[in-house]
């Protein structure tokens, strides 16, 4: 484009082809910034053709229309459309009676609202028309308003390209990536300058001209020799002082050091110049606990005279949150009114049966008064030191030379646990111990496996909700081993299968040996006897002796049988003799029953090899089954066999000796030694049970034999020299390494024999008669002869 006049002062003229468009980018018509006033003019004209041809004139498209109700040939432009919907309504006869217009739907961008507010969405066909008509009207007058605004600017354009100054060729303003007012954007210098400009102006107005700032740093009237106000020294002596400060930042600077010194010193006199109302506040609180009858916390007693509560203060929303907190993370908690209880000497009580009271509670008080105008606040804890009390008495009874029951009463409930041991007092080794689970009110516990004439103590080790509490009863000693003169209980049992023939014939003919030795041993206390036969069937449901009356006429409590269904034997053992006072005469009888078919009761069968011998031991001991042993006396059991035992299954293998073993720390826990006599006594087995019990073993099973090993293990062991218990002429002339030589003197004063014991010095003497004791030490010696009376 070339200028339109070559006189259009005040305006040279140019190209229109040198003048540049800087307005915004319009993506519509595809116009950018930097493009020539000829593009631009060009880009409209394209614009405006455009428009023209969707005008009325030029038939524009109505594909976007719901044209779904004419005929499918209608082509989709303006002409045909509108000449098909004026034959349809010509085709209409109008008036009543005629063919009534269809209700057409509205497309989305033709729908409106009624007068009412009420949306419409279809219209009969005639208003349907009308008001296409209406829309297509509006469309051309939209393009006049369209038109008009494109001449007009077609005209300013050209007044624009008169009013520019003239250019040789065609020029592009440089751009920059500008960092700060277009981040990452390639902008011309001349936008650039102008945001500049723009931002400057709104500092300025912000912070001030040049010259204000100048002279509101000369205000400065603080100098740096003006004396420090929360401390010795001088402003200069400040890190970063400006003495003389010439710039913003150094008058900041400056201003800072003097507000942070005025902070401290106004600091200082709130703390140290004048009293404020929580001054004469005190908070404060003591604790105490309140037992049940039984020694167990109940009650946590807070005690708040320690708090000074001024009249004209109380508590914040009129009350105190007390929290108490077990080691177990229980917790409650109450609201309490200090300033009322301050003047209280009795504080108020806090349940806490609900809380583990066996550890240390924590207290925590959430203090808070307020007079209305100032509020003083303190939190403070405290710790209740609390641990698990223990029995209050923990005792000891029944004690025998290697048992005692530890007894003591239960405070803490049935969900406690109870660890009680018997210790050693010289060397602080657990001797035996046992566990109380579920206890009751008063627990009572068995503990065995001690030693005779020891000093033990008592522990128990309690434990509750995860703590433990160690708690030890008086010493006691155990009973010295019960020496035979104070009585004594013998069973014996006799294995009474077809092989023991000879062996039952001697124990008869010995019987009232082994009554005199008894008799002898008790002195004037009592003795008992009891005696069991064990005999072993097959699995025929019968004995030899099951009919005889002698058998049958024997109370059913005095009899075991087991028919061992899985086995091929049945087992018989009979009491044939209960535990009476020095019942030598009817143990006697009862003897001379065995093996005596004319009599009294044929022999037993017995089937394969062992037998069971320790079943019948395991119902003497365990059972009762001759009657309860006796305290306080010795107790023996005496075995005659010639088999191993079998148990119930009829035989021997390492199943027995486990249970053999067993059988003998119960014998040991019942005080009971157990001898073995017969061919059976070198087995290991009962080896074992005789040395567990402190008994012996004997091959042999004569009378002379059973009454020797009684009395070899009656007594009291120890060492040194003995008194007689019924004379007081007794020495013990010699005692060497190789024995110990004991003359005894009758009371009338004569001599009558000595006797030296093999063995080690030191060994104690105890001197037999037929008729009485003369002595109850240690080691055995039985001597024949005249002995006082």
């Amino acid at each position: 484009m070339i200028p339109v006049s070559k006189n259009s002062s005040p305006c040279s003229p140019v190209s229109s082809n040198c003048v540049i468009w800087q307005g915004p980018n319009i993506p519509c018509i595809n116009l950018c910034n930097g493009d020539t006033v000829s593009d631009v003019i060009g880009k409209l004209a394209e614009e405006l053709c455009n428009i023209l041809d969707q005008s009325v004139a030029y038939n524009p498209d109505l594909s976007g229309l719901d044209l779904s109700c004419l005929p499918e040939s209608t082509p989709l432009e303006l002409q045909p459309v509108l000449q098909a919907i004026i034959d349809y309504t010509c085709s209409l006869v109008p008036g009543g009676g005629g063919t009534s217009l269809p209700n057409i739907t509205l497309p989305d961008c033709l729908r409106y609202n009624d007068p009412l507010g009420n949306p419409v969405t279809q219209l009969p066909l005639d208003q349907y028309s009308q008001l296409i008509g209406n829309k297509i009207c509006d469309i051309l007058d939209s393009i006049k308003t369209i038109q008009a605004v494109i001449a007009d600017h077609e005209t300013r354009l050209v007044v624009l390209e008169n009013c520019v100054l003239p250019c040789t060729g065609i020029t592009t303003e440089k751009t920059i990536v500008s960092s700060c007012m277009f981040p990452g954007q390639s902008t011309a210098v001349s936008q650039v300058v102008l945001a500049l400009e723009t931002e400057f102006c709104s500092f300025r107005g912000v912070v001030g001209t040049i010259a204000l700032i100048n002279s509101a740093i000369a205000k400065q009237c603080i100098p740096g020799t003006a004396e420090l106000l929360s401390t010795t020294g001088t402003y200069s002596s400040l890190v970063g002082w400006q003495n003389s400060p010439a710039t913003l930042a150094e008058s900041v600077g400056n201003l800072w050091l003097v507000i942070c010194d005025m902070h401290e010193a106004v600091k200082n006199i709130q703390l140290n110049c004048c009293p404020t109302a929580c001054d004469a506040t005190t908070f404060g609180f003591t604790t105490s606990l309140i037992n049940n009858t039984v020694g167990v916390p109940e009650y946590l007693n807070l005690n708040f005279t320690t708090s000074v509560i001024p009249a004209s203060f109380n508590d914040c929303s009129g009350g105190t949150q007390v929290l108490i907190t077990d080691s177990l993370g229980g917790s409650t908690s109450t609201t309490v009114n200090v300033a009322s209880l301050q003047s209280s000497s009795a504080g108020i009580n806090v349940p806490i049966s609900s809380l583990n009271v066996y550890s240390n509670l924590t207290v925590t008080v959430d203090f808070c008064a307020t007079d209305g105008k100032n509020t003083c606040n303190e939190k403070q804890t405290s710790t209740v030191n609390l641990t698990i009390p223990c029995p209050p008495n923990i005792t000891t009874k029944n004690i025998t030379e290697n048992s005692v029951d530890v007894e003591f009463t239960n405070n803490i409930g049935v969900t406690a646990t109870y660890t009680v041991k018997v210790i050693d007092l010289s060397t602080g080794v657990t001797a035996a111990s046992t566990v109380v689970n579920n206890p009751g009110t008063t627990v009572t516990a068995s503990l065995t496996g001690l030693a005779a004439g020891t000093t033990y103590y008592p522990q128990v080790v309690c434990e509750i909700n995860r703590g433990s509490k160690t708690c030890n009863g008086a010493s006691f000693e155990t009973s010295s081993v019960v020496s035979c003169d104070n009585g004594i209980d013998i069973a014996v049992i006799m294995d009474y299968t077809g092989s023991m023939g000879s062996t039952i014939n001697a124990a008869k003919t010995g019987a009232a040996s082994l009554v005199s030795t008894a008799m002898s041993i008790v002195g004037t206390n009592d003795y008992r006897l009891g005696l069991v036969i064990v005999d072993e069937t097959a699995n025929t449901g019968t004995t030899s002796y099951n009919s005889n009356t002698i058998y049958t006429s024997l109370p059913s409590n005095q009899k075991y049988v087991d028919t061992m269904s899985s086995t091929n034997s049945d087992i018989y053992i009979t009491a044939m003799e209960m535990f009476s006072a020095n019942n030598g005469t009817s143990y006697t009888t009862q003897l001379s029953y065995l093996n005596n078919p004319s009599a009294g009761l044929p022999l037993g069968y017995g089937n394969g090899g062992p037998e069971p011998m320790d079943v019948g031991l395991d119902l003497v001991v365990n059972s009762n089954f001759l009657g309860a042993f006796r305290s306080g006396v010795a107790k023996y059991a005496i075995i005659i066999t010639d088999a191993s035992p079998s148990g119930t299954d009829d035989t021997y293998s390492g199943l027995d000796d486990t249970a053999v073993a067993a059988l003998a720390n119960q014998c040991l826990a019942a005080g009971v030694k157990v001898i073995v006599l017969g061919s059976a006594a070198t087995l290991p087995v009962y080896q074992n049970l005789a040395a567990v019990t402190g008994g012996t073993t004997n091959t042999s099973f004569d009378s002379s034999t059973i009454a020797t090993q009684i009395q070899n293990n009656c007594g009291t062991s120890g060492s040194g020299n003995g008194t007689p218990s019924t004379c007081t002429e007794y020495t013990a002339a010699t005692t060497s390494g190789t024995g110990v030589t004991v003359t005894y003197i009758e009371c009338d004063g004569v001599t009558q024999n000595s006797v030296t014991i093999g063995g080690a010095s030191g060994f104690d003497a105890t001197i037999f008669c037929a008729s009485s004791i003369v002595s109850d030490m240690g080691a055995m010696i039985t001597i024949n002869g005249d002995c006082p009376t």
